[in-house]
């Protein structure tokens, strides 16, 4: 059975305060927050999953980009190779983004044929599912049309049998 957040921050933090003080040294201070107290005060009025789903975010960013502008950086580079614009305008728009919307990112795919941009900037991609093979998809189909004509034999018999009890 899945945790609810509450059982995984007491699990992954001891409680939700280290959480939040753990938070408050990784997000970049932002909604005019000067301080320390006043970050981590906006912090606390939050939902345990909204905390989980920043520390997972943060945890990405730090873990395969180093930083903000890294990430930013790789966004740019994987939509110039793709071939589509990564101008100045472009930039500034990135910097009016959120790290979590940044990740998201990552996670588009940009125009036929490319990869992801996670997997351009050099960052594991997620593994694909598998696609059923040809010889598969042809027993399937096989099956199908085994199934069809059987069904329709029991039908004639059915009309059969109604039409010799009816005389």
């Amino acid at each position: 059975m899945k945790k609810t957040p509450m059982q995984e921050v007491k699990d992954n933090f001891g409680d939700r305060a280290s959480l939040v003080s753990e938070l408050v040294k990784l997000v970049d201070k932002r909604h005019g927050d000067s301080s320390a107290n006043e970050v981590k005060s906006r912090l606390m009025g939050l939902s345990n999953a909204k905390l989980l789903r920043l520390y997972r975010v943060e945890q990405v960013v730090r873990e395969g980009y180093g930083d903000r502008a890294k990430l930013e950086a790789a966004i740019v580079d994987a939509r110039a190779k793709a071939g589509l614009t990564a101008d100045d305008d472009f930039k500034a728009k990135l910097a009016t983004y959120t790290k979590a919307q940044l990740v998201d990112m990552t996670n588009m795919r940009l125009g036929k044929g490319m990869d992801k941009i996670r997997t351009v900037a050099g960052t594991k991609p997620p593994p694909k599912p598998a696609k059923a093979s040809p010889a598969k998809a042809e027993a399937t189909e096989a099956k199908d049309t085994a199934s069809a004509d059987t069904k329709k034999k029991a039908s004639k018999k059915k009309a059969t049998t109604k039409a010799a009890g009816a005389k």
